[in-house]
């Protein structure tokens, strides 16, 4: 077993630096604006307002949530999650700020650590909600196109399909009455968009005949870096804005 205290010299003062570091307070008249150790989606930190009323605090999230989630084109999203985690946690939400009123001084570590959580909670609850309609939006579009290029009676939406594993999948569009099947999905540039459509064509790929497995993204820029992890499992990874004649050969 290392023993990390005994390496490191001062070893108090360098936790002590630490937690200073992690937790941050700007005094002003009245109250305080708090830096908490808790991460929104987009890596900003969770910064609490806290003001004296009588002998009783007012915990805030100053509307923190709310504006990460307007950010993100969320709001709709995060007003839904931000009112249900709110009446769980026996805070309030008033459709900008989540906070907790007369708080006692004695009570104030508990009030923050469940505001700043709940803050983050619903944010990134939010930005779950429209990831996922985002790629529900992204099939729907898929599925009309293909509809139109290879005829309605060709194309199916959410089909089940056996993997080599023996794993039923969900495929987003399946074009059939082709030499080849043809698997259709539409990547995020999302962790569990890519991981899963990775996954999924990795286990049809085993198949003794294989279907073509075609990710289609909304460019190769924005799917960064994780255009080599979805390449590796498909046939082809082809852009949105592809045209039909390349969406045809896709299948030929």
């Amino acid at each position: 077993m290392i023993d990390f205290a005994r390496k490191i010299p001062n070893t108090k003062e360098a936790i002590g630096e630490a937690i200073r570091g992690m937790v941050n307070a700007d005094h002003f008249f009245g109250g305080s604006i708090v830096t908490m150790p808790v991460l929104y989606p987009s890596g900003t930190t969770v910064a609490l307002e806290v003001t004296r009323q009588g002998d009783k605090c007012l915990v805030s999230d100053r509307g923190g949530g709310w504006q990460e989630a307007d950010m993100m084109g969320a709001t709709r999203y995060f007003k839904k999650e931000a009112n249900r985690v709110a009446e769980a946690s026996g805070i309030r939400f008033d459709g900008h700020d989540m906070f907790v009123a007369e708080v006692a001084p004695a009570a104030l570590q508990g009030a923050m650590m469940v505001v700043a959580n709940c803050s983050q909670e619903a944010t990134a609850f939010a930005a779950y909600r429209m990831a996922e309609r985002s790629e529900s939006d992204a099939k729907d579009i898929l599925f009309a196109r293909l509809s139109a290029i290879f005829g309605a009676t060709d194309v199916a939406k959410d089909a089940e399909l056996v993997g080599a594993s023996n794993h039923t999948w969900k495929v987003s569009v399946l074009v059939t009455g082709r030499p080849h099947l043809g698997l259709f999905e539409p990547v995020m540039n999302k962790y569990i968009s890519v991981v899963g459509t990775a996954a999924k064509f990795h286990d049809f790929s085993r198949l003794e005949h294989p279907p073509s497995r075609i990710a289609v993204v909304k460019s190769r820029e924005d799917i960064g870096d994780f255009y080599g992890v979805v390449a590796s499992a498909s046939t082809r990874v082809v852009e949105q804005s592809a045209s039909n004649e390349q969406f045809l050969r896709l299948v030929a």
